[in-house]
């Protein structure tokens, strides 16, 4: 009697298991390895999340941005960075209202993260918030820069 019952138990477990018509259990939604995206989030906020990353990651960075940057001990900072496809790129600045300084050019290769754009030259980090045709210079920490000159640390793409 002991082994019809076993018999019995098996054969239900292997009918149950096998069953194409069972819905998975969403709490055992393996995604979130694949995806990043706690399995407990809906689809509508998933779909939000992934059109997020697509807008940044079809974004075009390539460009020449431009625009005058606040300056602590002048008129401001005529600035110009330019960003090439082999993630390279050429920061020019020139400060207004010194003429004993021509200016200066720097070098190195920039990343994206997110909405993040670092430029990397010489152990230096700097950072900028990517915007529509726009870039927003960030202070060390990664937040936007505050105060009455807020507005001024825009770069606008040529």
């Amino acid at each position: 009697m002991k082994s019809y019952l076993i018999a019995a138990g098996i054969a239900v477990f292997l009918i149950t298991s096998c069953n194409p018509n069972r819905k998975p259990d969403p709490s055992m939604d393996s995604s979130p390895m694949m995806t990043g995206y706690p399995a407990s989030s809906n689809n509508e906020t998933r779909q939000e999340a992934e059109e997020f990353e697509n807008s940044y990651n079809l974004r075009d960075y390539n460009g020449i941005y431009e625009g005058i940057l606040p300056s602590a001990s002048g008129e401001g900072i005529d600035t110009e960075l330019s960003l090439y496809d082999d993630n390279s790129y050429i920061l020019r600045s020139i400060y207004q209202g010194k003429e004993e300084v021509n200016g200066f050019e720097e070098h190195g290769t920039y990343s994206v993260a997110g909405e993040i754009l670092t430029l990397r030259s010489n152990g230096e980090n700097q950072y900028y918030k990517i915007e529509e045709n726009a870039l927003l210079k960030l202070d060390n920490d990664r937040q936007e820069i505050t105060g009455e000159l807020a507005d001024h640390y825009r770069l606008q793409k040529k």
